[in-house]
């Protein structure tokens, strides 16, 4: 079997070896741009609070990524049965969480603060409701009492969201994130600024979790991920996977109810 190559580059720019297909008629469902620069395609999601693709809280929802198309192969698209947009894990494409505190112990700005019933913030999504637990769950399905506007702008081949966020107790913030796609190139970049609008600091911690999908086929044992540098495990993961140098492979398929965390 041909193994699939996922380039992974440090920059946040993600360089196609081979993609396309039509994009199916599912990612229509929910408000979305499609871009183009002649050379890839890609659909992405817009943000909306009443019937948007992805409505959780725990990641960003702006620039979900639903598909991108290029030389008769797709990146990304559903990973799993079903959708609820409310879930956390209902979703797609690169996305990314910022995390306040440090990132091992994740929280939200003003959680440990509020009492019970009280608003705190989590970025690029809104004020959530605390709950009767002394932690911040990152996971939990928190009632959101206001949620972040969004501004959108876009082009044939970019897309610009800015979130300006007036926020409680000293905190707020401006964050832009912009997806550009290069000029005759399969590549596209996703750009970040977070601004600190408020009178209070901000600690807080970014990354993106990949929900990686090409040509609709899950990760398994026909995908190699390449790093530029050579790669540790550094947790059990029940000899599913290993890592040689630079890189980082499945020994076996997962079953729909496996998982390496638990």
């Amino acid at each position: 079997m041909t193994k699939a190559m996922i380039l992974v580059g440090v920059s946040l720019s993600l360089v196609f070896c081979t993609i396309q297909s039509s994009m199916g008629e599912e990612i229509m469902t929910f408000p979305n741009v499609e871009l183009s620069n002649g050379v890839i395609r890609m659909g992405v999601y817009l943000p909306d609070p009443e019937n948007g693709y992805h409505r959780g809280t725990r990641f960003d929802w702006s620039g979900v990524i639903s598909q991108v198309e290029y030389d008769g192969h797709t990146y990304f698209d559903e990973w799993k049965d079903g959708h609820d947009p409310n879930n956390h894990d209902d979703i797609t494409g690169p996305v990314e969480e910022f995390r306040s505190g440090s990132f091992d112990v994740p929280s939200a700005l003003g959680y440990d603060e509020a009492k019970v019933g009280e608003p705190c913030i989590k970025i690029r999504i809104g004020l959530l409701e605390k709950i009767d637990e002394p932690a911040y769950r990152f996971w939990y399905p928190y009632k959101i009492i206001e949620a972040g506007k969004w501004k959108v702008d876009y082009g044939e081949d970019w897309l610009e969201f800015v979130q300006d966020f007036a926020g409680i107790k000293g905190w707020s913030y401006t964050y832009r994130k912009k997806i550009t796609l290069s000029k005759d190139k399969p590549e596209f970049t996703i750009s970040h600024s977070l601004k600190n609008t408020g009178t209070r600091d901000i600690e807080t911690s970014q990354y993106n979790h990949n929900f990686f999908m090409i040509d609709k086929t899950p990760v398994g044992t026909n995908y190699v991920i390449k790093f530029p540098f050579d790669v540790k495990i550094m947790r059990d993961l029940k000899g599913a996977m290993e890592a040689k140098g630079g890189e980082f492979y499945f020994m076996k398929n997962l079953g729909d109810d496996e998982s390496l965390f638990t």
